[in-house]
């Protein structure tokens, strides 16, 4: 196995305008999603700070295969299917939340469909009654679905056990 192929570096000042343009404009999902995760947004803040200049350093602007070679790239793409099929589903434990806004809400519609759209499968869990009404109101329901909304975090695992036919390990 050889080590990862040095990337060219001339697409360097466009890739770092694009990350200080995806950092800005990240600036308010991060807020919320920190706010959302119950910590202080000045923390969401300091993550994107962190996570955009370095994904940007990372990744260039072109292809991620752009620097395999032609007998590389199909254990390249494998490695990449296994790496973003490993996680198939996310459980929301909404215990601790007793209300949401309509920003929060946004948030969560926005990551559902982005979520799913990638294929992954999202349920929630100890939803309360208030947080439920809110998401009726505010749509939030319509896009989770009262289907995949469970009484525990067990529930929803059996359920993605049982409705992806899987025994647990």
């Amino acid at each position: 196995m050889t080590a990862t192929p040095a990337k060219p570096r001339g697409n360097l000042v466009p890739d770092f305008i694009a990350g200080l343009t995806t950092g800005v404009a990240n600036i308010p999902d991060a807020m919320a999603s920190s706010i959302l995760a119950g910590v202080s947004p000045v923390q969401g803040l300091y993550a994107i700070m962190v996570g955009t200049p370095l994904g940007a350093l990372s990744i260039t602007a072109g292809s991620a295969l752009a620097g395999y070679s032609v007998e590389q790239r199909p254990s390249a793409i494998a490695t990449l299917a296994l790496v973003t099929g490993v996680i198939m589903v996310l459980i929301l434990d909404a215990s601790a939340q007793d209300a949401l806004d309509m920003t929060s809400s946004d948030v969560l519609k926005g990551l559902v469909k982005e979520l799913r759209g990638q294929g992954m499968v999202v349920y929630t869990a100890e939803v309360h009654a208030p947080v439920i009404e809110f998401a009726s109101r505010s749509g939030l329901l319509d896009s989770v679905g009262t289907e995949n909304i469970f009484p525990t975090v067990d529930l929803a695992v059996a359920a993605f056990v049982e409705r992806r036919g899987q025994t647990p390990q």
